[in-house]
């Protein structure tokens, strides 16, 4: 009778802390923590806490937005009960727990649980060694499974925590993924390699000269050097998109790794040059022959595609036939074009790095000669020697005459008289 008396005092204790616990509009601080399978503190699991509002005016349950985990896996959250009747209180507290699809529920009552309230969940880890293919560990590599990721650290090391099950792993480092299944039901260890390549890029201009450039890979950027050389690093991938910048222009050149490591990227900066325009008339069809040369060592050549020429002779702009005929040699054909006319017009051009050159010019028809065939025009330009030799001959015989009549206006002049006999002498 004596033990049976403390056990009834403890109960009524018990029973009078409780109802006094959970009384009316009741408020309550929860401090949750979520663990893994091993019982390690599992950051980044999304927890949930339903409770009672009230039910005297129908207000019911609520459940609080989503909380995340910290790094100690633990999360709070305060609560506060409205209802006004004692029998109408509920003090039940339901807290859930979820990550990467295993979940966990737990009950509480109001002011009457641990000062830490635990939830366990089916999740382990997955232990990941990245590096190259000499043995290099490899900072930076991203592993991944669902959506949970995570980097290796300085010494290539990083864990993934995962729920338990069949999981799909992703590595990823230098452009380059290795992907695997795994079965997780348990802690796990991966070493994984990767074959990795250095690129060098060398970015001249169209004359040979190194540009101070920059180039773009997998979200990082490398400077050049003063010799307009590149160094991207640690490339996994055989054809690679790497983006080469200079003063705003880019190019992603081709590569294949497999083939070769080193590259030229060379940005054109002068336009083509028109060299000469020669008209040829035939008819009413007029063509002027163009040659075109795009300068530089390197240049990225004349763009075909883009020759246009178009002329006016009075009544508006035409555009004419354009088109190239040899390796700098481009032909426009103009109709229409009358007698006695002159013709007004304008040559388009750029290379293959848009750099563009325009050339406005004149020509006139006129009336044919009978003996020049129909042809009024030279396929070739006049030189400046053909226009020397005669000019030289003409100033010859110029001179000869000018010599031949000062000789002759001399002589006249200095002509003799007739001489006077002398006087004679007397007898």
């Amino acid at each position: 009778m004596n033990k049976i008396i403390p056990v009834l005092m403890f109960l009524i204790i018990l029973s009078t802390s409780f109802s006094a616990a959970c009384n009316t509009m009741f408020s309550d601080e929860l401090n949750i923590r979520v663990l893994d399978a091993k019982n390690r503190p599992l950051e980044n699991a999304t927890v949930t806490v339903t409770f009672q509002v009230d039910k005297t005016t129908a207000k019911g349950y609520t459940t609080t937005l989503p909380l995340l985990t910290s790094s100690d896996g633990t999360t709070y959250v305060k609560i506060q009960n409205l209802e006004q009747v004692s029998s109408n209180v509920d003090c039940n507290i339901v807290i859930n727990a979820e990550y990467d699809g295993k979940t966990a529920k737990k009950t509480v009552i109001a002011n009457s649980h641990e000062n830490l309230i635990d939830l366990k969940l089916d999740v382990y880890s997955i232990f990941l060694t990245i590096k190259d293919s000499e043995g290099k560990l490899l900072e930076g590599a991203l592993a991944s499974a669902n959506l949970i990721q995570s980097k290796t650290n300085n010494i290539g090391f990083t864990v993934l925590r995962v729920g338990a099950g069949t999981k799909t792993l992703f590595i990823t480092y230098g452009g380059a993924t290795r992907q695997y299944t795994v079965q997780v039901n348990d802690d796990t260890t991966y070493a994984v390699s990767f074959f990795l390549k250095d690129v060098v890029i060398t970015v001249l201009d169209d004359y040979g000269n190194p540009l101070l450039s920059k180039a773009s890979w997998s979200g990082k950027e490398y400077q050049s050097d003063a010799n307009g050389k590149i160094i991207v690093p640690s490339i996994g991938v055989i054809s690679p998109s790497i983006t080469v910048i200079y003063q705003g222009l880019t190019k992603i050149p081709d590569m294949d790794l497999d083939r070769q490591t080193e590259y030229t990227v060379v940005f054109d900066m002068t336009p083509p040059k028109i060299i000469s325009v020669v008209d040829k008339k035939e008819n009413n069809l007029v063509k002027l022959l163009i040659t075109i040369e795009d300068p530089g060592e390197y240049s990225s050549n004349v763009d075909p595609s883009s020759f246009s020429v178009r002329y006016d002779t009075g009544s508006g702009w035409n555009n004419a036939k354009a088109y190239k005929q040899g390796t700098d040699l481009y032909v426009a054909e103009m109709q229409g074009i009358e007698l006695n006319s002159v013709v007004y017009f304008e040559i388009y051009v750029k290379d293959y790095d848009l750099n563009s050159v325009s050339l406005p010019g004149t020509f006139s028809v006129f009336e044919q000669d009978p003996d020049d065939n129909g042809d009024n025009g030279s396929e070739d330009p006049v030189s400046e020697s053909d226009l020397l030799l005669p000019g030289a001959v003409l100033l010859i015989i110029l001179l000869a005459i000018a010599y031949f009549l000062y000789t002759r206006t001399k002589k006249e002049t200095i002509s003799p008289e007739k001489e006077t006999p002398p006087p004679e002498k007397p007898l």
